[in-house]
């Protein structure tokens, strides 16, 4: 039994975005509500003295409190999710499966591996090329499995590199095959789905992944996702909810698809389509979607939380499904545009994305913690600085709080605790704002960028950067308690699970426990 049960009487009344300490991690956000914020305590906020250990990233660190270290691909940006004794990571793919060829730089494919939470041993992996470059232009760049794995019981949920929202048995191909999708020989060997050609199949391994059902979002719906697919899956009573991804064609430059939906619904027990939006994204997507659902209880409601590709906050009904199995729409309650109007409109004309102070996406998940949404907007690192912005949204008069323009651009997902919003912006800036009143509090520049999000546990705020891991003590006042070089940049997000805490290199990932045995100083 977990430690988390002899707590659970102490903290019976803490509200349900809150995680209990000494608890899994399942899904992006560690809840549903998206908050990054952990209830673990005693985590270290590093892992080795300051040494002359190589920090190239080739060859795993060592240090007081590293616990284990897993191989990775060469590109890591998926963020860890931990649950029932395993954890998972989406990586890229660089070595195909007989192990001697090595797939390079955009072609690398994606991986998703599936580790033992005590030993970091494989337990299994789901190893991909990507999808042909003719079949699906600038839809994936080689960043690999960039979304989290969502776990319920003895199911993962995952959008892998190449468009496909799989189910997944946690146990993999160890406990059997099943059904109803039994043809991994042949999905794991990534075969075309447009070739007319016999379809090539693997020898399957006890160590690969059992798939149980597929949606594919090309096939299905013809999206056309922009750069990777990152969107991790929302799972609400018996459905899940997931971004699409849909964007700009990388060779044509456009939505080739813009009536497509950018929101869907599917049965989480077969994968089938139950709704979808139909507000019409697509017409106004500026680039992509990268962001997550998130979920909100407010005043007794329950509403599915969306940051549009075109800027936009969109607030849903939960899907209620057809008697007779028809796709059902979902009943928009709100929408609210997270630009600041000077990004939109200027000089009385309309702001073109490629300008200066351009509008924004939305690409960090939108946050909802104590009757309150904290959203950002930002845009790919490749489009350049700009001007961002953090709005505070009342879900139940759907209508801004305030608005923090004091920030760039952002990636980022927020955390909150204790009234106190932490968040990075793209090109280095770490922010502490109020989060009742907008107010700023304190800024920390660093010479580098932020893709991931804060992480707040254990009364610090962990900030990956490219240059390695921040350590603030939370509060309005700044002090930065340690930087951590890990050898290469971190992508993804610092997670904490069971007492552990969890950071990826490129290369590799790391378990650190103040409870392990080895290098203790």
């Amino acid at each position: 039994m977990k430690r988390a049960s002899m707590l659970c009487l102490g903290s019976m009344f803490l509200v349900q975005c809150l995680p209990a300490a000494a608890a899994d991690w399942p899904q992006w956000g560690g809840t549903p509500q998206r908050t990054m914020v952990s209830q673990e305590k005693q985590l270290p906020d590093g892992f080795w003295p300051d040494t002359d250990q190589d920090q190239s990233g080739n060859e795993p660190l060592k240090g007081p409190y590293l616990k284990w270290a897993a191989k990775l691909g060469v590109r890591t940006h998926g963020t860890t999710t931990v649950a029932g004794g395993r954890v998972y990571i989406g990586t890229n793919n660089p070595v195909s499966r007989d192990g001697k060829t090595r797939w390079n730089g955009d072609d690398a494919g994606g991986r998703l591996v599936c580790l033992d939470e005590k030993t970091g041993n494989l337990l299994w992996d789901l190893a991909m090329p990507k999808l042909p470059e003719r079949r699906a232009p600038h839809s994936d760049n080689g960043y690999g499995v960039c979304a989290s794995a969502t776990v319920e019981g003895n199911r993962a949920y995952i959008v892998t590199n190449r468009s496909d929202i799989l189910c997944l048995d946690v146990e993999g191909l160890a406990n059997g095959n099943d059904g109803p999708f039994l043809d991994e020989a042949s999905y794991l060997a990534a075969a075309d789905d447009v070739s007319t050609e016999p379809k090539p199949k693997v020898e399957l391994r006890p160590t690969d992944a059992d798939i149980i059902w597929r949606y594919n979002l090309f096939q299905e719906l013809d999206v056309h996702p922009h750069d990777a697919s990152s969107c991790s899956v929302l799972i609400h009573g018996g459905f899940l909810y997931v971004c699409t991804g849909n964007g700009i064609n990388g060779s044509e430059r456009k939505v080739v698809t813009p009536l497509a939906p950018s929101l869907i619904v599917l049965d989480k027990k077969t994968g089938r389509l139950v709704a979808k939006d139909d507000e019409k994204i697509g017409t106004r997507i500026l680039k992509g979607q990268w962001t997550s659902p998130s979920l909100c209880e407010v005043g007794g409601k329950t509403l599915i939380i969306f940051g549009g590709g075109d800027g936009f906050c969109y607030a849903f009904e939960p899907a209620t499904p057809s008697a007779d199995g028809k796709v059902v729409i979902l009943k928009k309650v709100w929408a609210i545009d997270c630009n600041p109007p000077e990004c939109r409109f200027r000089n009385n004309r309309t702001v073109a994305y490629g300008e200066e102070n351009g509008p924004s996406e939305i690409i960090g998940t939108p946050a909802c913690v104590n009757d309150r949404i904290y959203v950002t907007i930002g845009r790919d690192p490749n489009r350049g600085e700009g001007k961002g912005n953090l709005i505070c949204i009342d879900p139940a008069k759907a209508a801004a709080v305030w608005s923090y323009g004091h920030i760039g651009r952002s990636m980022s997902t927020v955390s909150v605790q204790d009234g106190l919003l932490y968040v990075g912006e793209t090109f280095g800036v770490v922010h502490c704002v109020d989060a009742n009143t907008g107010e700023g509090y304190w800024t920390h520049e660093i010479n580098g960028r932020i893709w991931g999000s804060t992480l707040v546990a254990d009364g610090r705020v962990y900030v990956p950067t490219t240059k390695g891991i921040l350590v603030f003590a939370i509060g309005k006042e700044k002090k930065l308690l340690r930087t951590i070089k890990i050898g290469s940049g971190c992508y993804s997000s610092v997670v904490a699970a069971n007492g552990v805490l969890y950071v990826a290199s490129q290369k590799y990932l790391y378990a650190l426990s103040l409870n392990s045995d080895g290098n203790k100083p």
